[in-house]
């Protein structure tokens, strides 16, 4: 069963803004975090320079990427932001985001 994205963890998600044109639209999970997909025709490359530059211009340390596919990741407080980019082959790529209570996971 799919439970809300609080709307705690989606203000702190809504503090990094997306690339220019993606509009993110956060949901709630099995495990209660949020995560958002969301079609791209940025490279990966382009994907993590520009949420690398968000985590350090709004305070989140950069963190090793604990789930998904290859990205970047930051943790503020007690919560953790992970950014991933995949291209299934034949389709488009697109930018996988998560965000999770690290409080709530252990």
């Amino acid at each position: 069963m799919l439970t809300g994205c609080s709307d705690e963890l989606r203000d702190k998600g809504e503090q990094l803004a997306p690339p220019s044109g993606v509009e993110v639209k956060w949901q709630g999970t099995e495990t209660g975090s949020c995560r958002a997909e969301v079609d791209t025709d940025l490279s990966k490359e382009e994907v993590i320079a520009h949420y690398e530059a968000q985590f350090e211009a709004n305070g989140w340390e950069l963190v090793p990427v604990r789930n998904g596919p290859q990205g970047i990741a930051g943790q503020k407080d007690d919560t953790l932001f992970e950014v991933g980019w995949v291209q299934p082959p034949g389709e488009s790529a697109m930018i996988v985001l998560s965000l999770s209570d690290l409080v709530a996971d252990e």
